[in-house]
């Protein structure tokens, strides 16, 4: 897989996102989300992204579910939060804030985060702890 083909996954995400939404069933039931990021603070736009693709999901009426994994968890450091915005893409604590008060799952793989040397303290919020 090159690195160009997560563009192409994006779009094949939002593809049927817009086809549901357009349905006019009343029977039609949330689809079930789930976003994969992997792009760290070293790529704020492409990291930035898949936040944004989760929140128009989130948007659209979807359960949605985050997985962060290699460079990525380091995105829920709180100085990268607060600091991290993409070109174009705007800042990630607004993307972030939105998804946690939609009812976002987030989840952080284990391995990367123990490489990186991230903690749970390292990227807890009170939000995140009361949920």
């Amino acid at each position: 897989m090159s690195p160009r083909n997560p563009i192409l996954i994006v779009v094949l995400l939002l593809a049927p996102l817009g086809a549901f939404a357009q349905s006019s069933t009343a029977d039609a039931q949330p689809m079930k989300i789930l976003v994969h990021i992997t792009h760290g603070p070293e790529a704020p736009t492409r990291a930035a992204l898949g936040f944004h693709v989760a929140k128009a999901a989130l948007d659209e009426g979807h359960i949605v579910t985050v997985f962060l994994a290699g460079d990525a968890v380091q995105l829920l450091r709180q100085g990268t939060l607060d600091q991290l915005t993409g070109l174009g893409t705007g800042e990630l604590r607004g993307l972030f804030d939105a998804l946690v008060a939609g009812g976002v799952s987030f989840y952080l793989s284990g391995g990367s985060s123990q490489a990186r040397g991230l903690t749970q303290t390292d990227w807890t919020s009170p939000v995140l702890a009361e949920r």
